[in-house]
């Protein structure tokens, strides 16, 4: 829960999408009501969306609601949820991460549970052998 509400701009079209998505959405822990001058009140949400996170998630899910017209089933609406909650809480380049943050990817790394691509099919990290490393240095290990 946040101490104070995240606003998050919206016209009517988009608080009523939203309405509809409520229970997928407090499935996944983000809590919502209509504010007092308009737009969204988020009341809670997964740490990771955060700021501009947030707003660029709920970006996202109407530009999608928008597009597809009729409302998706709720199995589907939780799985978009879910995707677009990843996408936009992923690290990204330029972020900055505390110490415990990078060893907790190393970890993830290091488990195997770290994935290869992002969920657009992006790599998210290549092997790079050591000859080609020594090469590009012009050093031998």
């Amino acid at each position: 829960p946040f101490l104070i509400p995240e606003e998050v701009p919206c016209d009517r079209a988009g608080i009523e999408h939203l309405r509809e998505m409520e229970p997928v959405l407090s499935s996944v822990g983000i809590r919502i009501r209509p504010a007092e001058e308009g737009g969204l009140a988020v009341l809670a949400a997964p740490p990771a969306l955060a700021g501009e996170r947030l707003r660029g998630f709920f970006d996202r899910l109407l530009a999608d609601a928008a597009r597809d017209g009729a409302p998706p089933d709720a199995s589907a609406l939780r799985e978009r949820v879910v995707r677009i909650a990843a996408c936009q809480s992923a690290v990204r380049f330029g972020d900055r991460l505390a110490p415990e943050e990078i060893g907790a990817l190393l970890a993830e790394r290091r488990e195997g549970t770290f994935h290869l691509a992002c969920q657009h099919g992006r790599p998210t990290s290549w092997v790079i052998p050591l000859p080609e490393l020594e090469r590009r240095f012009g050093r031998k290990g």
